[in-house]
C-alpha cells in the first residue's frame, strides 16, 4: 500500500507541479494492487478472516462441526491448487510479452498468482493441522 500511494504521489506531483506525467505510474500501481490483494488474501486465510456462511455449521452438532470445518479447507485447497496451476500457466504464456509502460516481462504481474496460492495453502496447512491436532486431543 505504501508503495502505490509513493507512486501515485510522485505522478499528482509530476503531472501538476512540474507539467509532465510518469507514463509508467498508472501501471506499477496497478500491478502492485493486484499483489497486494493476493498476498493479503493469504493473510486473511492466515487469519481465518473470509467472509463465511455459517448457518449450516452452527446447526450442526459439536461431533460433526470439526469435520465440516476439515472438508470446507479441503475445498478451498483444491482451488488453490487450481489457482496455482492457472498462475503458472498464465505466467509462462505471457512471459515474453512486455507490460506497456514499464516494458517488463508479463511474468511480474501474473506470477502474484502463483505466490499468493502458495502462501494461502501454507497458511490452510497450518490451520488443518491445528483443527486435526484439537481433534485428536478430544
Amino acid at each position: 500500500m505504501a508503495g502505490i500511494s509513493v507512486v501515485i504521489i510522485a505522478q499528482v506531483f509530476s503531472r501538476y507541479v512540474l507539467g509532465s506525467s510518469i507514463s509508467w505510474s498508472e501501471e506499477l500501481a496497478r500491478y502492485l494492487m493486484i499483489w497486494m490483494a493476493l498476498v493479503g488474501a493469504s493473510v486473511a486465510v492466515r487469519q481465518g478472516a473470509h467472509v463465511g456462511v455459517t448457518l449450516l455449521v452452527e446447526r450442526l452438532g459439536r461431533k460433526m462441526r470439526p469435520w465440516v470445518l476439515l472438508l470446507g479447507k479441503a475445498v478451498i485447497a483444491v482451488f488453490l491448487f487450481v489457482m496455482i496451476r492457472e498462475g503458472v500457466t498464465l505466467g509462462t504464456f505471457f512471459a515474453t510479452q512486455k507490460s506497456p509502460a514499464m516494458e517488463i516481462s508479463m511474468l511480474w504481474a501474473y506470477s502474484g498468482f502463483f505466490v499468493a496460492g502458495i502462501f494461502m495453502i501454507v497458511h490452510l496447512l497450518h490451520l488443518v493441522f491445528g483443527d486435526l491436532e484439537q481433534l485428536r486431543k478430544k
